[in-house]
Protein backbone atom coordinates (compact mmCIF):
# COMPACT_ATOMS: atom_id res chain seq x y z
CA UNK A 1 0.00 0.00 0.00
CA UNK A 2 2.90 2.38 0.71
CA UNK A 3 3.94 2.41 -2.95
CA UNK A 4 0.36 2.94 -4.14
CA UNK A 5 -0.33 5.73 -1.65
CA UNK A 6 2.90 7.49 -2.57
CA UNK A 7 2.16 7.23 -6.28
CA UNK A 8 -1.40 8.50 -5.80
CA UNK A 9 -0.27 11.47 -3.71
CA UNK A 10 2.32 12.28 -6.37
CA UNK A 11 -0.43 12.31 -9.01
CA UNK A 12 -2.66 14.47 -6.82
CA UNK A 13 0.18 16.91 -6.22
CA UNK A 14 0.92 17.15 -9.96
CA UNK A 15 -2.74 17.90 -10.72
CA UNK A 16 -2.65 21.07 -8.60
CA UNK A 17 -0.79 23.03 -11.28
CA UNK A 18 -1.76 23.63 -14.89
CA UNK A 19 -5.09 21.81 -14.66
CA UNK A 20 -8.69 23.09 -14.85
CA UNK A 21 -10.39 23.84 -11.54
CA UNK A 22 -12.62 20.75 -11.70
CA UNK A 23 -9.59 18.45 -12.08
CA UNK A 24 -7.98 20.10 -9.03
CA UNK A 25 -11.21 19.70 -7.03
CA UNK A 26 -11.41 16.01 -7.97
CA UNK A 27 -7.74 15.47 -7.09
CA UNK A 28 -8.21 17.12 -3.68
CA UNK A 29 -11.31 14.98 -3.12
CA UNK A 30 -9.17 11.91 -3.82
CA UNK A 31 -6.59 13.21 -1.34
CA UNK A 32 -9.28 13.58 1.31
CA UNK A 33 -10.57 10.04 0.65
CA UNK A 34 -7.04 8.64 0.81
CA UNK A 35 -6.30 10.45 4.07
CA UNK A 36 -9.56 9.20 5.56
CA UNK A 37 -8.80 5.55 4.79
CA UNK A 38 -5.02 5.20 4.89
CA UNK A 39 -3.46 3.16 7.68
CA UNK A 40 -1.29 5.30 9.99
CA UNK A 41 -0.82 3.33 13.22
CA UNK A 42 2.94 2.86 13.61
CA UNK A 43 2.64 0.60 16.66
CA UNK A 44 1.27 -2.49 14.93
CA UNK A 45 2.69 -2.31 11.39
CA UNK A 46 4.34 0.09 9.00
CA UNK A 47 2.08 3.04 8.10
CA UNK A 48 0.93 3.33 4.50
CA UNK A 49 2.33 6.88 4.23
CA UNK A 50 5.93 7.93 4.47
CA UNK A 51 6.94 11.37 5.77
CA UNK A 52 7.67 12.34 2.14
CA UNK A 53 4.15 11.29 1.09
CA UNK A 54 2.65 13.31 3.95
CA UNK A 55 4.75 16.35 3.02
CA UNK A 56 3.57 16.12 -0.60
CA UNK A 57 -0.03 15.79 0.63
CA UNK A 58 0.32 19.04 2.56
CA UNK A 59 1.88 20.68 -0.52
CA UNK A 60 -1.14 19.67 -2.61
CA UNK A 61 -3.47 21.07 0.04
CA UNK A 62 -1.56 24.37 0.21
CA UNK A 63 -1.69 24.71 -3.58
CA UNK A 64 -5.48 24.33 -3.38
CA UNK A 65 -5.79 26.68 -0.41
CA UNK A 66 -3.88 29.36 -2.28
CA UNK A 67 -6.10 29.20 -5.40
CA UNK A 68 -7.22 32.80 -5.84
CA UNK A 69 -9.87 32.21 -8.48
CA UNK A 70 -12.03 29.23 -7.53
CA UNK A 71 -13.72 28.84 -4.18
CA UNK A 72 -14.55 25.22 -5.04
CA UNK A 73 -10.82 24.45 -5.11
CA UNK A 74 -10.28 26.23 -1.79
CA UNK A 75 -13.19 24.30 -0.24
CA UNK A 76 -11.86 20.95 -1.47
CA UNK A 77 -8.42 21.79 -0.08
CA UNK A 78 -9.93 22.82 3.26
CA UNK A 79 -11.83 19.53 3.45
CA UNK A 80 -8.52 17.70 2.95
CA UNK A 81 -6.93 19.79 5.72
CA UNK A 82 -9.84 18.99 8.03
CA UNK A 83 -9.18 15.30 7.35
CA UNK A 84 -5.48 15.81 8.14
CA UNK A 85 -6.41 17.34 11.47
CA UNK A 86 -8.95 14.65 12.24
CA UNK A 87 -6.35 11.93 11.63
CA UNK A 88 -4.60 13.40 14.65
CA UNK A 89 -1.11 12.84 15.95
CA UNK A 90 -0.42 9.84 13.71
CA UNK A 91 -0.58 12.01 10.58
CA UNK A 92 0.81 15.17 12.18
CA UNK A 93 4.02 13.42 13.21
CA UNK A 94 4.71 12.45 9.61
CA UNK A 95 4.83 16.10 8.50
CA UNK A 96 7.62 18.55 9.32
CA UNK A 97 6.94 21.85 11.08
CA UNK A 98 7.70 23.98 8.02
CA UNK A 99 5.01 22.18 6.00
CA UNK A 100 2.49 22.64 8.83
CA UNK A 101 3.35 26.34 9.03
CA UNK A 102 2.54 26.68 5.31
CA UNK A 103 -0.81 24.92 5.82
CA UNK A 104 -1.76 27.04 8.84
CA UNK A 105 -0.67 30.26 7.11
CA UNK A 106 -2.83 29.46 4.07
CA UNK A 107 -5.84 28.44 6.17
CA UNK A 108 -5.54 31.62 8.26
CA UNK A 109 -5.52 33.63 5.04
CA UNK A 110 -8.86 32.11 4.12
CA UNK A 111 -10.45 33.54 7.25
CA UNK A 112 -10.82 36.69 5.11
CA UNK A 113 -12.46 34.95 2.14
CA UNK A 114 -15.71 36.37 0.74
CA UNK A 115 -17.33 32.95 0.38
CA UNK A 116 -19.12 31.99 3.63
CA UNK A 117 -18.61 28.29 2.88
CA UNK A 118 -14.86 28.84 2.69
CA UNK A 119 -14.95 30.77 5.98
CA UNK A 120 -16.82 27.98 7.77
CA UNK A 121 -14.44 25.34 6.44
CA UNK A 122 -11.39 27.44 7.33
CA UNK A 123 -12.62 27.70 10.92
CA UNK A 124 -13.33 23.97 10.99
CA UNK A 125 -9.86 23.22 9.59
CA UNK A 126 -8.15 25.35 12.23
CA UNK A 127 -10.19 23.69 14.96
CA UNK A 128 -9.29 20.23 13.62
CA UNK A 129 -5.60 21.13 13.54
CA UNK A 130 -5.44 23.03 16.82
CA UNK A 131 -4.96 20.34 19.46
CA UNK A 132 -2.99 17.98 17.25
CA UNK A 133 -0.44 20.53 16.08
CA UNK A 134 -0.05 22.03 19.51
CA UNK A 135 0.77 18.59 20.90
CA UNK A 136 3.15 17.58 18.09
CA UNK A 137 4.84 20.86 17.10
CA UNK A 138 3.91 23.34 19.83
CA UNK A 139 2.32 25.52 17.11
CA UNK A 140 -0.54 27.81 18.14
CA UNK A 141 -2.99 27.74 15.21
CA UNK A 142 -5.44 30.21 16.78
CA UNK A 143 -3.38 33.17 15.70
CA UNK A 144 -2.34 34.02 12.14
CA UNK A 145 1.37 33.35 11.68
CA UNK A 146 1.88 36.83 10.20
CA UNK A 147 -0.13 39.82 8.93
CA UNK A 148 -0.25 38.59 5.33
CA UNK A 149 -1.31 35.08 6.31
CA UNK A 150 -1.39 33.14 3.05
CA UNK A 151 -4.22 32.56 0.64
CA UNK A 152 -3.71 35.88 -1.11
CA UNK A 153 -4.08 38.04 2.00
CA UNK A 154 -6.05 41.21 1.31
CA UNK A 155 -7.56 39.90 -1.91
CA UNK A 156 -10.40 38.43 0.14
CA UNK A 157 -11.36 41.55 2.09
Amino acid sequence: MTECAGWLIGQINEKQTGQPWNVRVAALGALRALLRSVYLDQNTRAPALTPEDARRATQAAVAGLDDLKYSAVRKAALEAVVEMGERGVAFARLVDGVSWEAVVKSVNGLLKDRDPGVLRLAEKALKALEDTLEEVTGMDVDKPTDKSAGGGGDLYL
